[in-house]
C-alpha cells in the first residue's frame, strides 16, 4: 500500500516529470460498488467484534480514481471535500479499509464514509465521486453490567421466587449445575419462579446474563434449603379480662414461608372460637382459617382479639401449619372474670324512706355490693352494703335531702375477682310530702326478666300495701319502649281493665328511653297475689345482650298523682331452658325434655307427655334442633361436655328450685369441671331461666 501524505506537492513534482496529458482527469469518479463489511458486522445490529474490516470494488464510469479517501466516526451523514481531506491519507492500490481496535465500548454507533478521487491537471484540483456510507456499525464489548441473584438466605420451600438482575441485559439462563449448563437462554426477567435440587442443604443458583451484542457476564448465590424451619416460641400467657382481651404476640421464622393458622377454643361457653380474631400484617380469613405469609427474618406481628361470653376459664389454642413442615401449637390460657353491670337505673325522686337502684343481671355475677359517693369518683366511695346481696335492686336510705348522689355497682362470685360498673346518672335527694314508696311497691317475677326472640314471656306482677285487703281500686302503669318490645293485650285475672297509651298521655316518667306505657286498674278485692300477669314479646331486631326498662306507677282510689313503685331491666339473652317457648322454665317439661334429649331417649312416644302441642315450640323435630343448636349453653359445670347425669340433673334440681348448696350441686359436678360451687352454678343457671 502506497500512500502520498501531501497531494499537492506529489502530484506538483509527477506534474514537473512526467507530461499532464497522459493522467488527465476531466471528470468526478463515479461511486464505488460492492461496498460491504467482511469483519461480520450488519448494520443496526450490535456486535461485540472491536474491529471494522471494509472492502469495496472500482467504480465503472467517471474519472479514473488515483485512490480512494476512507474514514469511520460517529457522524450518519459526511461528504468528502477539499477542506476536510487535507492531511488525509490517500489510499492507492488497495480496495479494503482496517479500523483500530475499539476497547471498553458500549454499543457505540460509528459509520463508515467512502470515496473516490482523482487529480484534474487542467484545473489542477482533486475531483470528488460521491460519499458512499455504510452503518450505523454498532460496537458492544461491555458486558451486562452488576449481574446479581436476589433470594432469600434460607427457604422452607423448594420452588421459590427469585431476582435476576443486571444493567442492558437482555436474555438470561438460569442453572443449579454451573455456567453454560443445565438450563437455557431465555428472555431476561427481574422475576422468576425457580425449583431448587431436592434435598435439604446449601444450594448455589447459577445465571448468567447477556446482551444483544452477546456479551456475558455471570454470577451465583447460595440459599439453604431447610424444608423444617424453625418458628420462634410464643410464650404461653394467662390472661384476665371481663369484656375483651387483646394479646399480641410475634412470629418469626428463619425463612420466607406460606402458612395456615387456625384458633380454637378448649370452652365454647366462656369464649367461642367465632368470637377470636386475629389482625397480622397479610392474613387473610376464610373458612375458619387464616392464611398469611412469614418473611425471612422479619417479626410478623399479630393481635388476638377476644370477646368472652360469660365468666369462666377458656384455653386457647394456636395452630400454626407450614406448607411444609410440621404444625406448630401455641397455648393462651384466659381467665374471664364476671361481667360488671352495664346500666342502672334509679328513681328520680326521694322518697321518705330513700331512693330505689335497679341494675341488669350481669353474667358470672353471683352477687353485688353498692357504693355511693357525693363526688364522682370511686376511689373516696362509701360501700352501703356491709355483706353482698343476690338481687338486681337495692333502695337506699340513708340520705341528705337536696344533695347529689353517685352511685355504682361491683360484681362479683365465690371464685373471681370483682369488677365495678359505670358510674349512675347524678341523683338529687328531695323531700317528698306524698305517700312513701313503701306502700306502693311492685315486685315481679322474674325479677331479672328475660328477653328472647320468638318467645311469649310472661312477667307475673305483684303489688304490696298494708291496706291491700281493704283496697277497691288500684291502677298502675307500666312504662316500656315499643321499639324493644310489645305487651300482648292479654291477661289471666278477671276483674282488670288494660289500655295501651302513649309514654306522655297520663304522665311522663322522665325516662326518654320509655315511648308507651300500659295502664292497669283493678277493680274489686284486691286480696290475691300476683294481681296479674303480662305477655310480651321482644322485637327480633333487637341485638343480643341489649337492655331496656320497665318503670312501674302506682295511683290508688282516692289518690290524685301516681307514685313511683320500682323498675326492672330486661335482658336479651341468646338462649333459655324453656324449651317448649311457652315463656316458663319448668322442670316437668322443659327440665326433662332436656334430660331425655342427653339421654338420647326423647322420641314420638315420650316427649307427647311432656310437652302440650298447644306450645309455641312442640314438634319434636324443632324441639331436638332447640336443644342441639344450644349446646354450647347446656355444659353447665364447663367441663366441655353436656352429659345428663352431671349437667342433666344441675338443670332439672334447679328448676325444681333446688338451688343452692348440696341441694343443687352434690354427686351432680364432674371431677374436671371448671364452674363447681353451688353459687357459680346456681349464677350460670339464673342467665338461663326466667324465674
Amino acid at each position: 500500500m502506497k500512500k502520498i501524505p501531501a497531494l499537492i506537492t506529489v502530484f506538483t513534482i509527477i506534474n514537473l516529470i512526467i507530461p499532464p496529458i497522459i493522467f488527465s482527469c476531466t471528470s468526478d469518479p463515479d461511486q464505488v460498488r460492492n461496498l460491504q463489511a467482511v469483519s461480520g458486522h450488519v448494520p443496526d445490529i450490535p456486535s461485540s467484534i472491536n474491529q471494522v474490516r471494509m472492502v469495496w470494488d472500482d467504480p465503472l464510469t467517471g474519472g479514473i480514481p488515483d485512490g480512494y479517501y476512507a474514514v469511520i466516526n460517529t457522524s450518519p451523514s459526511y461528504e468528502f471535500s477539499l477542506e476536510n481531506t487535507i492531511g488525509l491519507e490517500l489510499l492507492m492500490d488497495v480496495r479494503e479499509y482496517e479500523s483500530p481496535e475499539y476497547q471498553n465500548v458500549d454499543d457505540e454507533h460509528y459509520y463508515f464514509h467512502i470515496a473516490a478521487a482523482c487529480f484534474d491537471y487542467e484545473t489542477y484540483s482533486m475531483r470528488f465521486g460521491p460519499t458512499q456510507t455504510f452503518g450505523a456499525i454498532r460496537i458492544d464489548t461491555i458486558p451486562p453490567i452488576d449481574p446479581v441473584i436476589i433470594t432469600a438466605s434460607s427457604t422452607a420451600l423448594r420452588t421459590i421466587e427469585i431476582q435476576p438482575g443486571a444493567t442492558n441485559a437482555t436474555e438470561m439462563y438460569i442453572s443449579n449445575i454451573k455456567y453454560t449448563m443445565g438450563g437455557i437462554w431465555e428472555t431476561y426477567s427481574p422475576y422468576r419462579i425457580w425449583d431448587l435440587t431436592e434435598g435439604p442443604g446449601l444450594k448455589t443458583i447459577y445465571a448468567q446474563f447477556r446482551d444483544d451484542a452477546g456479551n456475558v457476564s455471570s454470577t451465583s448465590t447460595i440459599i439453604d434449603y431447610d424444608p423444617y424451619p424453625q418458628i420462634s416460641d410464643i410464650p404461653d400467657q394467662t390472661i384476665s379480662s371481663y369484656t375483651a382481651t387483646s394479646i399480641p404476640f410475634e412470629i418469626s421464622i428463619a425463612s420466607h414461608m406460606d402458612m395456615v393458622l387456625t384458633i380454637l377454643s378448649s370452652n365454647e361457653t366462656v369464649i367461642h372460637s367465632s368470637e377470636i380474631t386475629l389482625t397480622a400484617t397479610s392474613a387473610v380469613y376464610d373458612a375458619n382459617r387464616y392464611t398469611l405469609t412469614a418473611l425471612a427474618e422479619e417479626s410478623l406481628q399479630c393481635l388476638m382479639t377476644l370477646s368472652p361470653q360469660t365468666f369462666g376459664q377458656s384455653t386457647i389454642a394456636l395452630n400454626l401449619t407450614p406448607t411444609t413442615g410440621m404444625s406448630i401449637s401455641y397455648t393462651f390460657m384466659v381467665n374471664v372474670l364476671p361481667m360488671a353491670p352495664d346500666q342502672i337505673f334509679t328513681s328520680k325522686t326521694l322518697f321518705s324512706e330513700g331512693i330505689g337502684l335497679y341494675w341488669n343481671d350481669s353474667p358470672g355475677s353471683t352477687h353485688y355490693l353498692i357504693y355511693r359517693n357525693q363526688s364522682n369518683h370511686f376511689e373516696s366511695a362509701i360501700q352501703l352494703t356491709p355483706s353482698p346481696i343476690d338481687q338486681t335492686s337495692y333502695m337506699d336510705t340513708d340520705l341528705t335531702q337536696n344533695t347529689v348522689y353517685y352511685y355504682w355497682i361491683q360484681s362479683a362470685n365465690d371464685a373471681k375477682g370483682t369488677l365495678i360498673s359505670q358510674e349512675s346518672d347524678p341523683i338529687t335527694g328531695i323531700a317528698s310530702s306524698l305517700s312513701s314508696i313503701k306502700y306502693h311497691q311492685v315486685y315481679t317475677l322474674p325479677e331479672t326478666p328475660k328477653l328472647l326472640t320468638n318467645t311469649v314471656f310472661h312477667l307475673h306482677v305483684l303489688y304490696e300495701n298494708p291496706d291491700l285487703k281493704s283496697l277497691t281500686e288500684v291502677m298502675m302503669t307500666v312504662h316500656f319502649n315499643s321499639n324493644h318490645m310489645t305487651f300482648l293485650e292479654s291477661t289471666e285475672n278477671e276483674g282488670l281493665t288494660v289500655t295501651f297509651y302513649p309514654d306522655e298521655s297520663l304522665f311522663d316518667d322522665g325516662d326518654l328511653s320509655t315511648d308507651q306505657l300500659v295502664h292497669i286498674q283493678w277493680t274489686g278485692q284486691m286480696s290475691a297475689n300476683p294481681l296479674c300477669v303480662l305477655s310480651y314479646t321482644v322485637n327480633e331486631s333487637l341485638p343480643e345482650n341489649a337492655s331496656t326498662v320497665f318503670h312501674f306507677y302506682v295511683r290508688l282510689n282516692g289518690e290524685n298523682e301516681y307514685l313511683y313503685a320500682g323498675s326492672r331491666i330486661a335482658s336479651v339473652v341468646p338462649f333459655l331452658l324453656d324449651i317448649d317457648g311457652n315463656g316458663v322454665c319448668d322442670a316437668l317439661s322443659d327440665g326433662l325434655a332436656i334430660m331425655w334429649e342427653m339421654f338420647n331417649i326423647l322420641t314420638p312416644d315420650s316427649y307427647t307427655r311432656l310437652i302440650s302441642m298447644q306450645m309455641p315450640r312442640h314438634d319434636l323435630t324443632e324441639i331436638k334442633q332447640y336443644i342441639a343448636t344450644h349446646q354450647q349453653w347446656l355444659d353447665i359445670d364447663d367441663n366441655g361436655q353436656c352429659d345428663a347425669l352431671t349437667d342433666g340433673l344441675l338443670i332439672l334440681r334447679y328448676l325444681f328450685l333446688l338451688t343452692e348448696g348440696a341441694h343443687l350441686v352434690e354427686g351432680a359436678v364432674a371431677p374436671d369441671a371448671n364452674r363447681r360451687s353451688a353459687a357459680d352454678i346456681a349464677a350460670y343457671l339464673r342467665r338461663l331461666s326466667n324465674f
